[in-house]
């Protein structure tokens, strides 16, 4: 989920699909389209973790298929979160590479 918390004129909230992601920030895609240089609090599951209103600021904001496929650099991870995020990335990667082993 996305939201542009404490803007001044509206609140958007939105779901988005992971596309890619990383300790330093994510790509997604949404339906919701939110122009660069805002600011957004992202929640998210992966590799059995949760993480939550993950502070980020929209790099930029490009057309992907029906949705727009936003490029998001984290801004207020904290070093332990990071962690847990390089983990949950690492447990996932381990996963698929697993799976196309036995595939």
């Amino acid at each position: 989920a996305l939201s542009w918390p404490g803007h001044a004129l509206e609140t958007r909230e939105a779901k988005a699909t992971l596309r890619d992601l990383s300790g330093g920030g994510a790509l997604v895609a949404s339906a919701v389209s939110f122009p660069a240089g805002v600011h957004l609090a992202m929640s998210f599951r992966v590799g059995g973790e949760t993480f939550n209103a993950l502070g980020g600021v929209v790099l930029s904001s490009l057309p992907y298929g029906n949705a727009v496929q936003l490029r998001v650099e984290f801004t207020t991870v904290t070093p332990a979160e990071r962690e847990r995020l390089f983990a949950a990335v690492a447990k996932v990667q381990l996963e698929q590479a697993a799976a196309t082993r036995t595939a």
